[in-house]
Parts: C-alpha cells; structure tokens; sequence
C-alpha cells in the first residue's frame, strides 16, 4: 500500500493571545537550540575550517534516529544574517524519500509563479540561498528567476528527451542522432586509449571530464572545430577551480557572492566566448538563438558545463571505483554484463553514492508535511535541506540492505524510491539525467564487456573514499587496471532479435553491441525470469506528461 505523505499550508486556528504565547515559546526554544548547535558546529565539529562541518553534523543527527523513524530534522543555528536581521536561522533537513518525492512535485517558486497562482492552496517553496548563489556566482541568475525566459529555456531542452531519433521528420532528429553517433564515437577513442596505455597492465588514470565535456562540445556546437584537446583540458581545469571556488562560498555564511562571481568570470569568460562564436548549436532552434541575449546563451553554455560534465564524471569514477572491487566485479561483471542488468546495477550506484547529494530550498510561507501519524512544521523563512545521500539510503524506506550496495535486495524500490534521486524528480526533476545514462551506459558496457577491471584509490586498492565538494567525488586520483578478457567472452555482434517476436520499446537505450549469450544469463535476469526486463529505464524521460512541462 502507498504511503501518503500530505503537504499542506498550516493553519493556526487558536486565537491571538494563545498564539503569541506559542510563538514566544517556540522562539526561546529555537534560540536555546541554536545556541546549542552553534558551538556543537564550532567546537565538535571544527566548522570555521572544516567546510563540511555541516554535513558531518547533519550525518550523525541522522545516523542517531531510530531505524524506523522518519528522517526529517529541525536544525535551529545562530544566524549569520544581517540584511534582513535575524537571530536564529531555522534548517529543517528531510531525508525521507517519500516526504522528498511529494516536495519535489512543488515547482520552483521563483520560476513558477503562474503556477503557484492557480494552485494557492500548495506552500511555495523557492531555492535556498546556497543554490541561488551558485547560480548567480557562475552566471545562470537570469535563467531561472524570470519565468518567461526559464520556460522558453526548458522548452528548448525536449531537444534532450531524444524521443526525435526513430522519426526522420522531427525538428531534433539530426542532433540527436549525431549525438548518439558522437557518444560512440569518443567511447571507443577511449577504448583504445586505454588498451594501448594498458600494455604493461599498469593502473592507469583517465580523465573523464575532458572525455565528458568532448561529448558535449562535439553535439551540440557539431560546426566548431573541437580538435583542440589542450583547449578542453584547460577548460576543464578552470572548471574544476571555479567548482571548488563555489563550493567553498556556498558553505561559507559571509561569502563574498560578488568576488566567486567576478573569479568565474575571469576564469570561465575566455572559454565561454570561443564557444559562442558558434552561432548555430545544434540542440537550440535557430529562432530561439536569433531572438535571445548573449547572456542568457551564456548561462546555458555554463548549465551544460557545470550540471553536465562535472557530474557524469563523478558517476563515472564511482563506478570504475565500486565496479572495479574484486567482491563485487567478481559477483557482477565477471562474465560480462546485459544492459538491463547495468542499468539495476547504475541505479542503484547512484543510489549508495548520490553525485547531487543535497539540494537546498527556502519556504515562502508556513507550512505541515504529514506523514504516518506525525507532523513537522515549516515556517516561512526556514531553510530547507534536501538531504538526498541519507533519502536513498534510508533503512526506514528501503530495508536493512539500504547501506549496501546490493541491487538484489533493492531493486524492486528503485523506481518507487526513485533510486536516482540525486537527478531530483517530478517537477525538479534535471534535464540532463537521459544524455548522462546514455553516456555511461555505452562506456561501462565497452569497458565491462571487454577488460577485467580493478580500482584503486590513491594506490590502495579496495576502498571508496568520498568527499563532499561542488559534487559527492572520490577522494583521491582513481585509477584501474584493464586488462582484456580472454577472447570468447568477447563474442561481440549486432542485434538480431526478430522485432516482431520481441519488440524494443520506444525508449530503448541506443547502446549499439549486444554481447552474445549474456542476455539469458545475467544476474538480475535470472532474478526476473518472470518479469519483463526494463531496458526502457536507459531512455526513461524526465517529461511529465500529466503537467505538460519539464521539472524545474
């Protein structure tokens, strides 16, 4: 039976005096609490130089709760506020999936105003000051706050839906189809970059970002020369910098908005200009690139940059690192993978490891979650904490196994739980999660299918450290041992199963090999033997088609 989670505006029925008492006791309670949590932070938790002091923080409130109990938690600090002036700084962090799902059919309320207005018995809920921030600081302020040009934007991004590819007369089949053929094309330059690095089976280290942001660059600006590779290396590293850079405002209550925005700019400027003097990208229409700002292509350029490159390179170095474990290569990969069977085992990667590990909010006005049995009230002004790494390992939702990586057990809540969660959902639901499974499930179906993989980090093998920066990243340099696989694991040939006997659905993944004999015989298969397999999941399309819009 589903769980109903109601979220609803508060209404406070008790007359004026019994109000003003509530509201002076709640304000000695929130200030007692903050002070609390405020030298908690500064003494236990060193956070004048630990930028993470609040995650760690955050992580044990957690970890402390009762396993069945709902993970949501009201964090009152001291406020570093002075315009407006304000004493305490209320956090209400929630990291229930379920509670996080229904918030998350809220759109922004800065971009969806329109919205708000023929829905006024919903609580609007704007982006938090750490995410307005990054957005100002790198350039994308304009984007989302007017709603007129943040829907003109999203309704340039069906581009990225890739329902176009089948149908020749789309207005997007050519992009689409060419990036398809460009993701194809850099997988197997770096497929055999790596086998003639891998000659003396030696751990060697790759850069996915520069691997990512040629993917990019070559798709959707397919008219500029891309030839370049010590250009995307620079850009990739002021990338890099400038990600850091904001991380350490965002975490920072005094940071300087004006100073990380002119640091970006002088940084990121210089690249973005080369990529502007491509007036013909492929994935804008040229009607919407005649009638729009330098500025506002420019925000685009830095959305695709940062929430693009940057993250599927995370995604993919946890997974050469967790795939590349002898226990569990030897489980999952050891003779060869199918593609329904990688895309359980990727979901439920990036379920364990959230890339997008914490999204903040602001609340517009008072409002109740309630959920089985219990209530928690937000007031206006609270920030809100998206605690997504602790929603998707919640044991309370997802059982004893939450904290495992084990997708026998999990599975069959991957798509109730949303087991990609770190992409957001419904209506923030990001736009790039299609392009990000298209590319990671080409290169781990090359590289799984045809070398044996080991992974250290920092030169030791079988560990995982994570840290917390612009994204969840491994804490080190990641490197791997590929070594090819005997030759009659290799069968490799193209599909030929009768269409009418077993039809693909209209979202199949455009993952090009199939590898014979596995399809019968892997993992999971076996587990579903009585089940349809859900090679729909590569495609899987962030449109709603009850709202008719893209998520915010």
């Amino acid at each position: 039976m589903t769980k109903e989670v109601r979220i609803e505006k508060r209404r406070d029925n008790r007359n004026i005096l019994s109000r003003t008492i509530g509201k002076m006791i709640q304000k000695a309670d929130d200030y007692s609490s903050a002070v609390t949590n405020t030298f908690v932070l500064a003494f236990k938790y060193n956070a004048g130089k630990d930028l993470n002091a609040f995650h760690h923080f955050l992580e044990d409130r957690y970890r402390a709760l009762p396993k069945d109990k709902t993970k949501i938690l009201d964090v009152p600090v001291i406020s570093p506020s002075i315009f407006p002036p304000r004493l305490v700084q209320r956090v209400v962090a929630i990291g229930n999936p379920r509670v996080l799902l229904e918030i998350e059919k809220l759109p922004c309320a800065q971009s969806f105003k329109k919205w708000y207005e023929d829905n006024p018995e919903r609580p609007a809920i704007k982006r938090g000051r750490a995410f307005s921030s990054i957005l100002e600081a790198i350039g994308m302020g304009i984007l989302t706050e007017d709603q007129k040009i943040h829907d003109d934007f999203l309704d340039q991004m069906h581009s990225l839906q890739f329902s176009g590819v089948k149908d020749p007369k789309h207005p997007n089949h050519q992009f689409q189809t060419n990036f398809l053929e460009v993701i194809k094309k850099e997988t197997g330059d770096l497929i055999e970059t790596i086998k003639a690095r891998s000659v003396n089976n030696e751990p060697i280290e790759l850069d996915f970002l520069v691997f990512s942001l040629k993917i990019f660059l070559k798709s959707f600006y397919p008219k500029s020369d891309w030839s370049n590779e010590e250009w995307i290396d620079q850009l990739a590293r002021q990338i890099e910098h400038v990600s850091h850079e904001a991380f350490k405002n965002i975490m920072n209550p005094y940071g300087n908005i004006q100073s990380l925005r002119e640091l970006a700019a002088k940084h990121l400027d210089p690249f973005i200009d080369k990529i502007l003097e491509d007036e013909e990208p492929a994935y804008l229409s040229a009607d919407y690139v005649k009638r729009t700002s330098r500025d506002i292509k420019k925000q685009i350029i830095i959305a695709l940059l940062f929430a693009g490159g940057d993250n599927i390179r995370r995604l993919i170095e946890h997974g050469l690192v967790k795939f590349g474990q002898d226990e569990i290569y030897q489980k999952y990969f050891a003779k060869g993978v199918t593609l329904s069977d990688l895309q359980t085992y990727v979901k439920e990667l990036e379920r364990l490891l959230t890339i997008i590990y914490a999204q903040p909010g602001e609340a517009e006005e008072d409002f109740v979650i309630e959920f089985e049995g219990e209530e928690f009230a937000v007031k206006q002004g609270d920030q809100l904490h998206y605690t997504t790494w602790i929603a998707t390992t919640d044991e309370k939702e997802w059982g004893e196994h939450a904290r495992e990586f084990n997708p026998e057990a999990n599975k069959d809540k991957h798509k109730e739980l949303r087991a990609d969660l770190t992409f957001g959902a419904n209506r923030r639901r990001c736009r790039g999660n299609i392009v990000t499974h298209e590319i990671i499930y080409e290169l781990f179906m090359r590289i799984l299918n045809q070398f044996e993989i080991e992974s250290f980090v920092g030169g030791q093998k079988g560990v995982h450290p994570m840290k917390k920066d612009f994204n969840n990243e491994v804490d080190g340099p990641v490197t791997v041992r590929y070594t090819p696989k005997a030759a009659q694991t290799l069968e490799v040939e193209k599909e030929s199963v009768n269409p009418e006997e077993q039809p693909k659905p209209e979202k199949a993944s455009k993952v090009k090999d199939c590898y014979k004999g596995l399809a019968a015989n892997g993992f999971i298969s076996q587990l579903n033997k009585t089940e349809p397999q859900e090679v729909g999941e590569a495609m899987e399309i962030a449109f709603d088609p009850e709202t008719k819009v893209f998520p915010a």
